[in-house]
């Protein structure tokens, strides 16, 4: 699905999210509705999409098929959907569209009648300062975003929107599919889109999902943990300087654990924290990523000591914003029970998809 998942998440997501607006607006950058028509256009890059309210900004397309003429009629509508400018575009001698734009604070879309394409616009100033710790997104640039100019683009609207951290994924096979042999980039290019976030100043929370063969398995982890622990060495060594955190696996507690109770994947962290420890590596261990709250499986892994290997403990929702605080009332008392009350708490994957009403939420 690449990009057109995000586009599916961001259209179908609590829109009055400003996270999710952004979401929406920059897949709707990269990603025609509809390429049935007689000229199709490309965006000469995501970040631009991105203006200064007030400001007067070029917005330049590069017209990859079929034929415009002179003028290309337009129109931009606001998040309520209202017309607010009819401007023309104008069609330059190389192949390109241009549209001068100066709007207001908000999110808008752009409308091209004549290739019956849409492009979001964000229209916020840049955040200055320093950024705030509690913003992150979950990207998954690396398996949804295949284009490097579109990845490095949009890392580009992560740091301009202070987003401080970019959640990712790293299937373990695709680097190392034979033991001692690595392939950095592999065919996902992991290394380059970590150095692109690296110089952005976006840190990645590397999330460890995905075992090699060679490692064996059990259930759907590594079997040989001494040959994990050697193999990951290297791996925080060549990646650790790109990251804000590691989080071990995703949702054991479900399928992607092979439903193993949790004393099955508490050693992995326990194996990752032992790693960490010879690296000295100075980033948070994540271990949990719950899917959901399940006490038995909670209070195996507490028995096994998940919270005191894990500097952190991660958590999923799906649900409603008023069940936020019982959810958390819950994971804190099991910290409690634990003996662990002070481990941080971060929630790593959330939303609520927009099912019912009208296509935009009044």
């Amino acid at each position: 699905g690449s990009f057109n998942q995000v586009l599916q998440f961001a259209k179908n997501g609590a829109r009055d999210s400003p996270m999710t607006r952004f979401l929406y607006a920059a897949a709707f950058s990269s990603v025609c509705l509809s390429a049935v028509s007689a000229a199709t256009v490309q965006p000469i890059n995501i970040e631009q999409f991105c203006v200064t309210p007030g400001d007067l900004a070029t917005l330049t397309w590069r017209i990859e098929s079929g034929s415009l003429g002179e003028r290309t009629e337009i129109v931009i509508r606001d998040y309520t959907d209202r017309v607010v400018q009819s401007p023309s575009a104008n069609v330059t001698g190389e192949g390109l569209l241009e549209l001068p734009v100066q709007l207001g604070p908000g999110f808008y879309e752009i409308e091209f009648s004549a290739t019956k394409q849409r492009f979001g616009v964000i229209s916020h100033p840049a955040y200055g300062g320093k950024r705030d710790s509690f913003f992150a997104i979950d990207s998954a640039m690396s398996w949804l975003v295949n284009d490097d100019a579109t990845r490095e683009g949009l890392v580009k609207v992560l740091a301009r929107s202070g987003i401080l951290m970019s959640r990712e994924r790293l299937n373990w096979a695709e680097i190392n599919s034979e033991k001692g042999d690595w392939n950095w980039d592999g065919q996902r290019r992991y290394e380059t889109l970590r150095q692109m976030c690296r110089r952005e100043g976006v840190e990645v929370l590397e999330m460890f999902h995905g075992t090699t063969d060679w490692a064996g398995r059990v259930g759907k982890y590594p079997e040989d943990l001494v040959g994990t622990a050697q193999a990951w060495k290297q791996i925080v060594e060549r990646y650790g300087s790109t990251w804000g955190a590691m989080e071990v696996w995703n949702e054991p507690d479900i399928s992607f654990g092979d439903y193993l109770p949790a004393d099955q994947y508490t050693a992995l962290v326990k194996t990752f924290a032992y790693v960490f420890q010879e690296q000295e590596a100075t980033v948070p261990l994540v271990g949990g990523v719950f899917a959901h709250y399940n006490q038995e499986y909670l209070d195996n892994a507490g028995d096994n000591g998940l919270p005191h290997w894990a500097s952190v403990i991660s958590f999923h929702t799906y649900g409603r914003a008023m069940e936020m605080e019982k959810l958390i009332k819950r994971y804190r008392q099991w910290l409690v029970d634990c003996d662990r009350p002070h481990v941080p708490l971060w929630l790593t994957e959330c939303g609520r998809p927009w099912k019912r009403g009208p296509e935009r939420p009044p």
